[in-house]
């Protein structure tokens, strides 16, 4: 006798409303509505909501549910839900102002990859990807928190130049977003290159793999929106530099660390620990499997067959994405370039773009 029947519907819709809940709670596309109103809420609990309790819920309920999902199979809805859902909040985030916005729809877009994962049956990479997610995102938000403090705003268009005033928290806020981004030599780099593999690995159709494509690309843009245009944006900044030096609190100027709290130093440097930590961990298992097939444990049996021609496929799709994260980047600081009136400041811009293609070329 068997405990689940395919053809009754009664299971069918059973395992609907389970997905409806998770992708409700997981703030996929249409049931992600509630997660941007949530800004509200103070820093420390952003940071909670968005990194480790409520977004990772519903992942939990489709984890938990993997063996129905697949024998009624409902995987390839998951898949593409989390796509769309990554591309959608990846191009949103990329045109927010509102700096918790643009953390939130970030969310959004994280939120589908997690999706992803779990429709590939790769318990480990969704694992890995929730500790990644959940340290970085929190310790962004904390920075964040700095930034509001001390432009008394949330709009990225009332601030910059802000590094001068809080150089700690703007030297965290580039690790932190550098890894979310997925910048070489990260944790975030390293997760890229599992993920992109798995897709190659498994089956997924072009529409898929072109929508994730586009979610990890705008993970470029806004993170670069986020760092620029909040400590070093000078063309907007100066006014805002202008009437701080002329205010009367220049505590600021006196010390960096007046715009955090004793308790947010002590857990910004645990996660970072702690992220270190998982740098370890991931890079070891990388090295270890060699991005071979056969070392992958959620890889389709059916897949196996083909294994040459999926390692081939494999290292195309590796290099044309690489290919398009340099052009997106190069983009960026060609914009920029045109809007800076100072040499220096472009001459920085082409530097950088020919360290960061430099150190791509090495780290693949």
């Amino acid at each position: 006798m068997k405990l689940v029947d395919p053809s009754n519907p009664l299971w069918s819709l059973s395992l609907t409303c389970l997905l409806l809940c998770a992708s409700i709670k997981s703030a996929q596309v249409i049931g992600h509505l509630w997660l941007p109103d949530s800004m509200e809420a103070p820093v420390p609990a952003s940071a909670l909501i968005h990194s480790a309790t409520l977004v990772s819920a519903g992942l939990y309920l489709l984890l938990r549910f993997n063996i129905l999902i697949n024998i009624l199979s409902f995987t390839s809805y998951i898949l593409v839900l989390g796509a769309i859902t990554a591309a959608y909040g990846g191009v949103v985030a990329a045109s927010q102002t509102d700096v918790k916005k643009l953390l939130a729809y970030s969310t959004v877009s994280h939120c589908g990859f997690l999706f992803v994962c779990a429709a590939l049956n790769n318990a480990y990479l969704v694992v890995i990807y929730l500790f990644l997610h959940g340290i970085f995102k929190a310790l962004t938000f904390f920075c964040v928190g700095s930034f509001i403090r001390v432009s008394s705003s949330q709009d990225t268009r009332q601030m910059g130049v802000l590094s001068r005033y809080i150089p700690v928290d703007t030297i965290l806020l580039i690790i932190c977003s550098s890894n979310l981004g997925g910048f070489p030599f990260t944790l975030g780099y390293l997760y890229k290159q599992l993920f992109l593999a798995s897709l190659t690995f498994s089956v997924v159709n072009l529409v898929v793999l072109g929508l994730c494509f586009v979610g990890m690309l705008t993970s470029l843009v806004y993170v670069y929106r986020l760092v620029y245009y909040c400590a070093f944006d000078l063309q907007k900044g100066s006014v805002n530099l202008l009437l701080k030096e002329l205010s009367a609190n220049t505590s600021l100027d006196k010390n960096y660390w007046s715009a955090t709290t004793l308790i947010q130093i002590i857990t910004v440097y645990t996660l970072l620990g702690l992220a270190i930590y998982l740098y370890i961990l991931l890079y070891s298992y990388a090295v270890h499997s060699n991005l071979v097939l056969d070392n992958f444990p959620f890889i389709f049996e059916a897949n196996k067959v083909n294994m040459v021609e999926s390692e081939k496929l494999y290292s195309i799709y590796v290099n044309y994405f690489y290919c398009l994260y340099v052009v997106v980047i190069g983009v960026l600081i060609t914009i920029e370039c045109r809007r800076e009136y100072t040499w220096p400041r472009k001459l920085s811009f082409v530097i950088f773009l020919l360290i960061f293609t430099f150190s791509l070329v090495c780290s693949l």
